[in-house]
């Protein structure tokens, strides 16, 4: 898949919008599942809607080192799940976002940590205006609510944040959509063994949270994380980071939508602060 850096850009803020949605559908899921049985039957769907579709291009450019890499983005992410949904278990929602996307500013720390190169000054301002829009758009006006659920939040955006460097890093060389399957399938792995050891596999309660994670494994999966190392293999880890911040956008959108929570003022300062981040990058 051949993309710009224009194009890349567009997919990787569409791949993430498309993820955002998974806060709003794993929250009501998780009422009767566990985040080890949620995260196992999403990937395991996921991964076989793929392997129908996408079979001959999986069999024609399948190569060992595609696998390796799949393997590790996919451990990654699978830790960065687990850890959003312990937490999501205890946490509101405005205060996982904002927590989980702290990713936007570590990002960019980290890789000028790693690269010995000081940030350019532009990248430092997107990402301020960035946190600071997911800040109010995530309390609304209101102070946070913490518990013991933070910790795992915190650990969350620590494993988003590799997994971003990680897949900006490794993603250029190699077929990168093979690499999004193979991450999936690593998830899939590692939550299905989880669970089983465990001795805690659930399955949905109702006809409705059957749908939602169907919803999770196609729209969320299959293409909010098959993608990323393609649109990765183009954009930045700093840029890449930037656009975490569509995910508190996206799911305040839902909130206010579909379980109609309020959008105060706050809400719409914090929105204006993405969307100008956006057009200063």
């Amino acid at each position: 898949m051949k993309l710009n850096q224009k194009t890349a850009s567009i997919l990787l803020s569409l791949v993430i919008s498309a993820r955002a949605t998974s806060f709003l559908f794993s929250k009501l899921c998780l009422t009767t599942m566990s985040a080890y049985s949620l995260i196992s039957m999403r990937f395991i769907t996921a991964a076989l809607i793929m392997l129908f579709i996408f079979r001959r291009h999986i069999l024609s450019y399948f190569n060992i080192n595609d696998v390796k890499k799949g393997f590790l983005f996919g451990t990654l992410y699978f830790f960065t799940l687990l850890c959003e949904h312990l937490g999501l278990k205890t946490t509101n929602s405005g205060t996982a976002s904002l927590l989980e996307n702290l990713a936007i500013i570590l990002v960019p720390l980290a890789e000028a940590i790693l690269s010995r190169k000081y940030p350019e000054k532009k990248n430092i301002l997107c990402a301020i205006l960035a946190l600071s829009g997911v800040i109010f758009l995530s309390t609304k006006g209101q102070s946070l609510e913490f518990s013991r659920g933070e910790l795992y939040l915190l650990c969350s955006a620590v494993f988003y944040s590799t997994a971003i460097i990680v897949t900006g890093r490794l993603s250029t060389q190699g077929d990168a959509f093979n690499m999004g399957f193979f991450q999936v399938c690593t998830i899939a792995f590692w939550s299905t063994l989880s669970a089983l050891l465990s001795g805690n596999y659930t399955f949905p309660s109702s006809t409705g949270q059957c749908l939602m994670v169907l919803v999770l494994a196609a729209v969320c999966t299959c293409f909010g994380y098959t993608l990323q190392p393609v649109a990765q293999s183009i954009v930045s880890s700093e840029k890449a980071a930037l656009f975490c911040s569509i995910n508190p956008l996206i799911a305040g959108i839902l909130g206010t939508v579909f379980l109609h929570e309020s959008f105060t003022p706050f809400s719409i300062c914090g929105a204006l602060l993405i969307l100008i981040s956006f057009i200063i990058r």
